[in-house]
């Protein structure tokens, strides 16, 4: 039983890219569409709603991603994933909608959330640079990560119910 795995031609690669690409972008209008009627429902600001579900909805394939190539033990792929998505939401991301329409970034979201991002940064690298392992992220440190969002999450719903 020596099969042969053939990969489909690049016509055939090419069209189910662009069936993937329409469905992702269907799924986000419509992901974009229902976070803003939850947020209308419940009273939430559109920069919560963004904060908290349509940031884990949107970071859920990446999740997947980074799961399997840690059970496969490629964690130059975590890692690149990790980085590249990063720099990608950060710069593109950014860019593109700007270059549709400018608009303004909250000053609540500059000073609370971009500043929680930069921290949250310095602690992974402090984490990556600790411990036995150096550049090893270990259960204990995920834990931390983790308890780190959660804590975060919890913050964002607690300010949301303040104001």
């Amino acid at each position: 039983s020596n099969q042969v795995c053939k990969s489909p031609g690049l016509g055939k690669s090419t069209f189910w890219l662009l069936i993937g690409f329409s469905i992702m972008l269907l799924g986000s209008e419509i992901l974009v569409r229902g976070s803003i009627s939850f947020a209308k429902i419940f009273g939430a600001s559109d920069l919560f709603i963004g904060l908290t579900i349509v940031a884990v909805g949107t970071s859920l394939p990446e999740l997947a991603a980074s799961i399997a190539a840690a059970l496969k033990k490629k964690a130059d792929i975590v890692i690149g994933n990790i980085i590249g998505s990063n720099t990608f939401n950060a710069l593109a991301v950014t860019a593109m909608p700007a270059l549709v329409k400018p608009f303004t970034i909250k000053a609540e979201a500059l000073g609370r959330d971009v500043a929680t991002m930069w921290l949250l940064t310095i602690i992974l690298i402090v984490i990556l640079l600790i411990g036995k392992n150096k550049l090893t992220i270990c259960k204990f440190g995920g834990c931390i990560l983790l308890a780190c969002f959660c804590f975060y999450q919890f913050f964002l719903f607690q300010m949301q119910n303040i104001t």
